[in-house]
């Protein structure tokens, strides 16, 4: 959380770092995309805009243990626990509605 707290903070005074940061973001998301994209043409997703896809996946993620924690002065174990809950509901409800016939 301290860290990035300081990247935050330092991200206007550092374009560049700012960028480099949001090219690996991209590339995770890239990343995501393809494996998406692969599982839908294996026919074990149902067809979708894997990146898309990607791109909510990796915000509710982010944002579940984020934003949060940033604003807390510290985090506690019930609040750990309640973002992983967050993350595996939006995991679930992705699986709900592209999950494909094999309800993987």
């Amino acid at each position: 959380i301290r860290l990035e707290r300081l990247v935050l903070a330092e991200a206007d005074r550092h374009p560049a770092f700012a960028r480099t940061l949001a090219d690996a973001i991209e590339a995770g998301e890239a990343k995501l995309t393809g494996y998406l994209n692969a599982c839908i043409e294996a026919g074990r997703l149902k067809p979708h805009d894997p990146a898309v896809a990607a791109r909510l996946l990796s915000n509710a993620i982010g944002q579940a243990t984020s934003l949060r924690s940033l604003i807390a002065a510290d985090t506690n174990q019930d609040e750990r626990d309640k973002a992983k809950a967050a993350i595996d509901s939006a995991v679930s409800l992705y699986l709900a509605a592209y999950g494909g016939a094999l309800g993987v």
